[in-house]
């Protein structure tokens, strides 16, 4: 009728899933967390306790997938970059899943070139430890950094030697680790973001963290 309110639908909340409108059959619905911010829901024809057993298998075999995401390789490229402008660092890290993440970091404090890789190889270092990476493979185009943590070369600067024992109480949070040098060609996005960094300018309200985000086309297009 023109005026009056009316409802046209009807809203039904079931705690059960019904099988067949002609011969309906009710199954409870199960749920079960996996820990990594969901769940599983599943309804089967049989009984309750397979259903519980199939879903703690099932959330076993799920939270096993994650230890061993974890527990996989990651790599960790890193460099710095020290100049007039200033001096910055560069982290790639990559997980066993392939996922990247890209670090920045302005030094603002006077350091060398040797004292910025250092930088980098540690704040990458702890990165890793805060993902919780086990095993890890470390590539820079720092010869010098690189064999001085191996041993290979000696390290008598009393500020090398102290970087340098910071990066071996740091690898001994993982089970292995392997330490490879890279050409900067190969070393490409670390060195990239560590100039990107060293060439930037903090502003005179200065914060501890920004966000540059890249664009690829105009606002207004051609």
């Amino acid at each position: 009728v023109f005026g009056e309110q009316r409802r046209l639908y009807r809203e039904t909340r079931m705690a059960y899933m019904v099988s067949s409108k002609d011969k309906p059959q009710n199954f409870p619905i199960y749920s079960c967390g996996t820990g990594l911010g969901s769940a599983i829901l599943f309804n089967e024809s049989v009984g309750e306790e397979s259903q519980k057993e199939k879903a703690e298998n099932q959330c076993e075999e799920l939270q096993q997938s994650d230890e061993e995401d974890i527990s996989g390789c990651w790599s960790l490229y890193f460099d710095g970059a020290a100049g007039k402008e200033g001096a910055g660092v560069g982290i790639w890290i990559m997980s066993p899943a392939d996922e990247s993440k890209f670090l920045s970091y302005k030094l603002n404090f006077d350091c060398t070139n040797n004292m910025a890789e250092y930088e980098s190889l540690v704040l990458g270092l702890e990165n890793l430890i805060e993902f919780k990476a086990k095993n890890i493979a470390v590539y820079g185009d720092s010869e010098l950094v690189i064999k001085q943590v191996q041993g290979v070369y000696q390290t008598k600067d009393a500020r090398m030697r102290a970087y340098r024992n910071l990066v071996l109480e740091l690898l001994e949070k993982f089970q292995s680790y392997t330490f490879n040098i890279k050409t900067r060609e190969q070393n490409y996005m670390a060195d990239s973001l560590a100039v990107a960094a060293s060439l930037f300018v903090i502003p005179k309200h200065a914060s501890d963290s920004y966000e540059v985000k890249v664009r690829h086309r105009p606002v207004i297009p051609d």
